[in-house]
């Protein structure tokens, strides 16, 4: 065992800036390795950053850590969020959070999610402001749906969906929630040339980005074709994700 003593104070408001004060010392003794407290150790740290770094008005985990830097504090992407109910439920199962807390919090983010945020067509773009929900472009054409984000977004409801299975209100409410948003995507509309479209501005139209692979899109296929209300054929699957990659 080693014990390491550190201490920490400001820089100031900008570079060169007066530093402040230093912190009172502290210390931290490392312990030997065991498998099951370093998974735990991993596992808080993700929830953590998901659940008291939420934003304050979604709940949604955000992108940013500086209000200095480019992307700000306000910025929430689509794709974290679908990790986000992962993590909270990794809370729960490993008693960081009550299942109480953690439903209201996941309650909170879906009808923020509902309610709030920009959508295109049911699809979500890439970024999204967690105060108003107004689409943050990506890129000058890019300030619409983003369909892989949108799929990995949908992926984190329905399981939120499933694991928020008790007859409580508050859970109720949160299965109806992700089920009416994950059912709203119309992923029959993001059909270009055969293929499933990255990317859609109601401004630019689609880009010249096809969803092909393999890779983490594939997901975008899979939920479509088993959307309840706005599926696409299986053969798009087979023409555009997988006659698109010869080398499959």
């Amino acid at each position: 065992e080693r014990t390491f003593y550190y201490r920490v104070r400001t820089l100031g408001a900008s570079v060169g800036g007066a530093p402040g004060e230093w912190s009172d010392p502290v210390s931290a003794t490392t312990t030997p390795y065991e498998r099951e407290g370093f998974l735990t150790e991993v596992q808080e740290a993700g929830f953590r950053y998901s659940y008291h770094f939420a934003h304050p008005v979604s709940h949604l985990p955000r992108e940013g850590i500086k209000a200095t830097n480019s992307w700000g504090t306000d910025m929430i992407s689509a794709v974290s969020t679908g990790m986000y109910f992962f993590n909270i439920a990794v809370g729960v199962e490993r008693g960081f959070i009550t299942r109480e807390e953690a439903a209201e919090h996941v309650y909170q983010a879906l009808e923020f999610l509902a309610y709030r945020v920009d959508r295109f067509h049911g699809a979500f773009s890439h970024w999204m402001n967690g105060s108003t929900g107004e689409v943050m472009p990506f890129s000058p054409t890019d300030d619409g749906a983003d369909l892989v984000e949108t799929a990995i977004l949908a992926k984190g409801l329905i399981f939120a969906r499933e694991y928020f299975d008790q007859t409580n209100a508050e859970e109720v409410e949160i299965r109806k929630l992700a089920d009416g948003i994950w059912g709203q995507i119309e992923w029959d509309r993001f059909i270009d040339n055969g293929t499933m479209a990255w990317h859609w501005s109601p401004q630019h139209g689609f880009s010249d980005l096809p969803i092909v692979g393999f890779n983490e899109a594939e997901i975008a296929y899979l939920l479509a074709i088993g959307s309840p209300q706005h599926s696409i054929d299986a053969s798009i699957y087979w023409s555009g994700w997988v006659g698109q990659n010869v080398d499959y």
